[in-house]
C-alpha cells in the first residue's frame, strides 16, 4: 500500500466525487441522486396533483392545514466510475515520472469511490487496453486497487481515441469516466472524449504534465530521443528551440482548455513535481471535482 499512506486514506474517507450532474446509477446502492422518486430518503413536500400516487400523501399535513401534500423522495443509487490511466511510454517521464503521479491519482479517486460504495473500474492504456480492474466495491477492494496499480509498468504508444471508443463499445447504463494522461498523442484525444460527453457521461480530464516539459533546463547542444517512437532529433540552437518550445506548449495547452469549455468536460492541469496530496487536499476541491 506504498502508493498512499494510512494517514492520507483516512483522510480521503471523509471525500466524495462530486456530480455536478445527476447520474442515474445501475443499481440500488449508498449514494442519493439528485432525482425526484421512490427512494428511501425523504428530502421535500409538494402540492397534490390529479394522477399522484395516495400513498404518498401526508395524512398528518392534510388535517392540520386541510390541503393535500405528497411527499418528495431521493432514490438512492449506484455510480459507476470508470479510471483511464494512460499507461504508454510517454508517461515514464519527469521527476517524479508521471506515471507514478497519475498512479497516486488514481488511486486516490478510486478509494474515494470505493468508500463512498460507488462501482470502481479501472483501465490502463497505451495503443489498446494493456490491463483492467472491474467491478470493485466497498473499501474491502483496497488492497485489490493499489496492488493492481502499483504493479503497472509504462510501455507502448498512445491511441487514447480508439481505446476509449473500445470502452465504451461495451458498457451499459450512465457512468462518470476520469482521464489521467499527459494527452501526447499524435492521432489526438478530441474524438474519444467527444463520444463519451455525446453519449451522455460525465467527463473529467486530469492532465499531466512533468516540471522539464513545463520548463525545460536546454543551455547545450541536446539529442532528443521520442519515449514512444524512438525517432532521435539533434538541437543545437537550443536558445531558439526553446522559446518556439514554449510557443507551442502554450498553444496546445489553451487548445485543450478551449476544448474542455466547449464540451462541458471538467479539466485540471498538474505537474507531477506538485505533492499528489496537496493536488487532493486543495486542487480538486477547489476545482469542484471533490466534496
Amino acid at each position: 500500500m506504498s502508493l498512499l499512506s494510512p494517514e492520507f486514506l483516512s483522510y480521503l474517507e471523509r471525500l466524495d466525487i462530486l456530480l455536478k450532474r445527476s447520474i442515474r446509477g445501475v443499481s440500488v446502492g449508498e449514494r442519493i441522486s439528485s432525482r425526484h422518486g421512490r427512494g428511501i430518503e425523504f428530502q421535500d413536500y409538494r402540492s397534490y396533483e390529479i394522477g399522484d400516487d395516495f400513498r404518498y400523501i401526508d395524512w398528518n399535513i392534510y388535517a392540520r392545514l386541510d390541503r393535500l401534500f405528497v411527499k418528495l423522495f431521493r432514490e438512492e443509487e449506484t455510480v459507476n466510475i470508470y479510471v483511464l490511466l494512460d499507461v504508454s511510454s510517454s508517461m515514464d517521464f519527469g521527476t517524479p515520472s508521471k506515471l507514478l503521479f497519475g498512479k497516486e491519482i488514481a488511486a486516490s479517486l478510486g478509494y474515494i469511490g470505493l468508500v463512498n460504495y460507488d462501482i470502481v473500474n479501472l483501465c490502463c492504456l497505451s495503443s489498446d487496453i494493456r490491463e483492467r480492474l472491474e467491478g470493485l466495491r466497498g473499501r474491502t477492494n483496497t488492497i485489490r486497487l493499489l496492488r493492481f496499480l502499483e504493479d503497472v509498468l509504462p510501455a507502448g504508444t498512445t491511441a487514447l481515441n480508439s481505446v476509449m471508443k473500445e470502452i465504451v463499445r461495451s458498457l451499459r447504463g450512465k457512468a462518470i469516466f476520469i482521464v489521467i494522461s499527459d494527452l501526447l498523442d499524435p492521432a489526438g484525444y478530441q474524438e474519444g472524449l467527444k463520444m463519451l460527453r455525446g453519449k451522455g457521461y460525465d467527463v473529467f480530464v486530469f492532465h499531466i504534465l512533468s516540471e522539464e516539459e513545463i520548463s525545460p533546463n536546454i543551455d547545450e547542444e541536446v539529442r532528443l530521443i521520442d519515449a514512444e517512437t524512438k525517432e532521435v532529433l539533434e538541437l543545437d540552437n537550443y536558445e531558439g528551440i526553446v522559446v518556439g518550445y514554449k510557443k507551442v506548449l502554450e498553444r496546445f495547452l489553451r487548445e485543450i482548455e478551449d476544448f474542455s469549455s466547449r464540451h462541458n468536460i471538467e479539466y485540471i492541469r498538474a505537474s507531477s513535481s506538485i505533492p499528489f496530496e496537496r493536488i487532493i487536499l486543495y486542487y480538486l476541491r477547489l476545482g469542484g471535482w471533490l466534496r
